[in-house]
Order: C-alpha cells, then sequence, then structure tokens
C-alpha cells in the first residue's frame, strides 16, 4: 500500500508540474502578443520623412564612398574594361570577366592571354 501511494503521489506531482509549465507558457505567449517588442527595444524602424528617391543616390558609390568623382580610371590603352573578379585565396589564382573594345565579354584565369601579348597576370583582392 505505501508503494501504490507513492507512485500515486508521484504520478500527481508530475501532472501538477505539466500544468504549471503548460500555464507558463501560455501566459508567455499571450505576453509576447501583446506586447511585441524585442529585448533590445521597438523592433519597428523609424521613418524620417518618406520614402527615399533613387535620383538622391544617383551619385552616390557603396563600394567607394570617399573616392573623387573622377570617372572611369584608364589604367591602360588596350581598350579592355574590367567587369569583375574572383579571387581564390587558397590557390592563390583567381580569374576576371574582361570586356574587348568592340565590347565581347569573356573570363580568364590568371596566365591565360587576354589578346595576343597581353596575359592576365594576377587578381589581387581590393
Amino acid at each position: 500500500m505505501l508503494a501504490q501511494l507513492s507512485l500515486r503521489q508521484a504520478r500527481l506531482a508530475v501532472e501538477v508540474m505539466l500544468v504549471v509549465l503548460i500555464a507558463v507558457q501560455t501566459a508567455r505567449l499571450v505576453w509576447a502578443v501583446i506586447v511585441p517588442l524585442s529585448p533590445l527595444g521597438d523592433w519597428r524602424m523609424p521613418v524620417a520623412g518618406g520614402p527615399v528617391l533613387p535620383e538622391a543616390l544617383g551619385g552616390f558609390d557603396p563600394f567607394f564612398p570617399n573616392a573623387a568623382d573622377s570617372g572611369p580610371a584608364n589604367v591602360t590603352a588596350l581598350g579592355l574594361t574590367l567587369l569583375g573578379t574572383r579571387v581564390d585565396m587558397v590557390s592563390g589564382r583567381g580569374g576576371a570577366i574582361v570586356a574587348t573594345g568592340d565590347g565581347v565579354q569573356a573570363s580568364f584565369l590568371v596566365g591565360e592571354a587576354v589578346m595576343p601579348g597581353v596575359r592576365l597576370a594576377a587578381v589581387d583582392f581590393d
């Protein structure tokens, strides 16, 4: 009879703990729905005077914000335009997407000939 009584008490204790746990989680859910704030404060971004117009950012370069408006820099007189690079830090190689003077774009790995007499020597991290 003592073993049966302790089994009943254990079962009752588990049921009470589960009911308390469900009540706490329900209260937390209700609180989260009523007050939708993050731990760092209000999650809504304040609006400062309206939408940003695309014309306002026309002269802004996010990659080189401090560069002077000197236009594109010419490094060579070969008529090549660098369109993109890929640096491979593991092997030390990489590649570049280059457009020739006639507008044809091609991808070149380090060491490949871009045009007769011109090779891609290296691709470095900017």
